[in-house]
């Protein structure tokens, strides 16, 4: 095999691992997007469901014990 040929050889297997690299960025870069959306989605969805607990607690809670409870009587 001559120089010229192990060059050729050599780069075409440069190119053929170039393409490869770029191949599995893009797959890579996907994959982030995805856990990116999902994690922005669940922030998302805490968020809410914070919200909607801490609606709960103050209707069932904070705003009970502002309100006089009724005066049992003595049943002696």
């Amino acid at each position: 095999m001559t120089l010229e040929e192990r060059v050729e050889k050599l780069e075409k297997r440069q190119d053929i691992a170039e393409a490869s690299e770029a191949k599995w960025q893009r797959v890579v870069d996907e994959q982030l997007t995805d856990l990116t959306n999902i994690i922005l989605s669940l922030s998302s969805m805490m968020r809410k469901w914070n919200n909607d607990l801490a609606e709960h607690f103050k209707k069932h809670y904070i705003d009970k014990k502002e309100r006089p409870t009724p005066k049992r009587k003595s049943k002696y």
